[in-house]
């Protein structure tokens, strides 16, 4: 029997040659010190794992560099080859590590997780749910705008560590992002007002290549407003199912199709520069998301990348409403004029795509190319993720020869005497009636089972004209008439066995979906139609609405333009506040809400305290939607400095007040 180990003399031993070790590169000490200690290997194996925590904890509280957490990472892995200590080990330091330690030094010991290959060995397997986590946390962590790339690394990690099948890597529900928000102004800029903005003649002459400023697309608010509206359509598709989303996603994709349809972009003639910083893949820059400011619009439309990015936003969200995916609810599908229109737009905008240059032929194939594949990838999902590896079958072994079925003792009893008795007299005339029990189980006339369309005629009825029948006497509110169609549905209808993610009703509430089901099978004679009329004078009061709508929501925006124009603070009050504020500037920001940071900023860039104060006060004009002179008021008030209020804004608020 092997003896007990002393944990804490064999803990210091292994930090001693742990620590060696770090600084030789090498296990050789620790696993020499690994054989002198005799004892049983399950408890050595703990105390070697104690030791690297303990060595780890030092290296974390003496805010070490991510080499040095490298080297101990390493030695680790080593250990774990060796045997001397568990598998997870490594992987658990790495969390503590990251944890515990900046984002510079988290990713440069990712970098090495990356460039490892022992992550993938089978011996680390039982580490995987812990890695798993830890890349979660790491992500949470992160900025998707600002470190991108390291996002990007983590993902990619993941996808080589955790095969497709993994259920941790597929997102079974469906489930969307709904954190993806587009922000956008709710206000009409002052510069987008055509009232305000000043005509400037063009003299000067345009050089090759050089885009004129004026000739965009005429922007106004219902533009902006309907553009970005879509991004919430992307983020949330299940939305357009509902009727009155669907009308609006249907008016703003065709002004937006309009839109760009009017004003097509040029292949433009590049000087040699352009072509040769085009030519260099290593300069493309990725940007997380788009500016949404209202001055940007026209230059974002005259973005090729901009277009096809919203160009295939568009596609990818046509497919996923035309696509067949299993965690859709029954009643989410487009009607057979939906589909059409969707069928029309996907074609308008594979022809955008086209005439967008550079390359915008080629683009498009690709994009339809990528889009087909993902319809491969859908159907797997909606079959299970099932594994891509398959089954080894072995081609060794002989086949196996059926056996004949061993015959009864009745059959047996049967051949002999042509009948059987059963010891009671009309058991055994029963039995007896046919010579194939079986076959005559199967006569048309041992058939009860009612058909569909006699058993569910009085129910179709009722759910066709529920003001006829009370909500009583309804037969799918009786329990027995219930049971017997839940049987014959099992037996008749393919609907009983349809998949669904959603909670069980109560059994009233199903029957009477699958009512609604099976009246579209049956024949037209069953079903009580809505006249035609009827139809398209609801379709024509929906559209009024919808329209009524639109002009009453256009009129709102108009009268909050025109009450922001009374409340905008222009050039020059910015220049004379700054002026009476000077030194209190940096108090004033504070309570503006400006971070330490863009005090900073507006420090390094000005010189004089009072082109800083003026450039804070720019600033905040420019870029909140809020800036007016009613909230700038309580602030200065804060920094006394209410006479400077009444002296620049007291005559422009006694005059919106008259």
């Amino acid at each position: 029997m092997a003896a007990c180990v002393e944990f804490e003399a064999a803990r210091r031993l292994f930090l001693e040659a742990i620590r060696e070790g770090c600084i030789s590169s090498t296990i050789d000490g620790l696993e020499k010190k690994y054989k002198e200690i005799e004892g049983n290997d399950a408890e050595k194996r703990v105390a070697v794992e104690q030791a690297f925590k303990d060595e780890v904890y030092e290296r974390l509280i003496t805010k070490s560099s991510a080499q040095d957490f490298i080297s101990i990472v390493k030695l680790a892995i080593l250990a774990v080859e060796k045997e001397m200590t568990q598998a997870i080990t490594p992987i658990i330091m790495m969390g503590d590590i990251f944890e515990t330690q900046t984002l510079d030094i988290c990713q440069d010991v990712f970098n090495y997780l990356q460039s490892a290959s022992w992550i993938t060995e089978p011996s680390f397997a039982p580490g995987k749910n812990i890695l798993l986590r830890l890349c979660n946390d790491i992500l949470k962590r992160l900025s998707k705008s600002q470190n991108t790339v390291f996002c990007g690394q983590i993902q990619m990690f993941l996808v080589k560590v955790f095969p497709p099948p993994a259920k941790s890597g597929v997102n079974l529900q469906g489930h969307f992002n709904m954190e993806n928000v587009t922000e956008y102004s709710l206000t009409v800029d002052d510069d987008l007002i055509p009232s305000t903005r000043e005509e400037k003649p063009i003299s000067v002459e345009m050089e090759e290549g050089e885009m004129d400023e004026h000739a965009g697309v005429p922007i106004d608010y219902n533009l902006y407003r309907k553009f970005w509206i879509l991004q919430d359509f992307f983020r949330y598709p299940l939305q357009v199912y509902n009727r009155v989303s669907w009308k609006q996603m249907q008016h703003n994709t065709e002004e937006v199709l309009r839109c760009f349809t009017s004003y097509k972009l040029d292949e433009v003639k590049m000087s040699s520069r352009n072509i040769t910083s085009l030519k260099q893949p290593d300069r493309d820059v990725y940007f997380a998301k788009y500016l949404t400011n209202q001055k940007l619009l026209d230059l974002e439309l005259s973005d090729s990348n901009f277009r096809r990015s919203v160009l295939v936003q568009l596609l990818i969200l046509f497919q996923f409403l035309m696509a067949s995916v299993k965690f859709k609810l029954d009643v989410q599908e487009l009607s057979e004029e939906q589909s059409k229109w969707v069928s029309d737009c996907t074609e308008r905008v594979y022809e955008l795509i086209k005439e967008t240059p550079p390359g915008g032929e080629k683009f498009a194939e690709i994009v339809k190319h990528v889009l087909s594949r993902e319809i491969n990838w859908n159907h797997w999902k909606n079959e299970g993720c099932p594994s891509f590896v398959s089954k080894v079958f072995e081609t060794d072994k002989p086949p196996k020869t059926q056996k004949s079925r061993k015959r009864s003792i009745a059959d047996e009893y049967r051949l002999k005497d042509k009948k059987i008795n059963l010891g009671n007299t009309e058991l055994s005339r029963l039995w007896n009636l046919a010579p194939d029990n079986l076959g005559a189980c199967r006569s048309q006339a041992r058939v009860f089972l009612p058909s569909l369309e006699d058993f569910f005629e009085d129910a179709i009825y009722q759910v066709e004209s529920p003001s006829d029948v009370a909500e009583t006497e309804k037969l799918v509110n009786d329990g027995n008439y219930g049971w017997r169609a839940l049987r014959l549905l099992a037996r008749c209808s393919p609907h009983f066995f349809t998949y669904s993610n959603m909670p069980p009703k109560t059994l009233p509430l199903y029957l009477e979906g699958m009512i609604k089901k099976l009246a579209k099978d049956l024949p037209s004679s069953l079903i009580k139609h809505e006249e035609v009329a009827e139809e398209e004078d609801e379709q024509q009061e929906e559209d009024e609405e919808f329209l009524k709508h639109e002009q009453e929501e256009a009129e709102q925006v108009n009268e909050k333009a025109a009450e922001s124009q009374l409340e905008t603070v222009s050039k020059d009050q910015v220049q004379a506040l700054a002026a009476r504020v000077l030194g209190r500037w940096k108090k004033l920001a504070k309570l503006l809400h400006f971070e330490d940071d863009e005090i900073e900023y507006f420090e390094s860039e000005a010189a004089s305290v009072a082109e800083q104060a003026e450039k804070m006060l720019q600033v905040w004009a420019e870029n909140l939607t809020d800036a007016s002179p009613p909230v700038l008021r309580p602030a200065l008030s804060e920094c006394e400095l209410e006479s400077a209020w009444h002296e620049v804004f007291g005559h422009d608020a006694a005059t919106a007040d008259k």
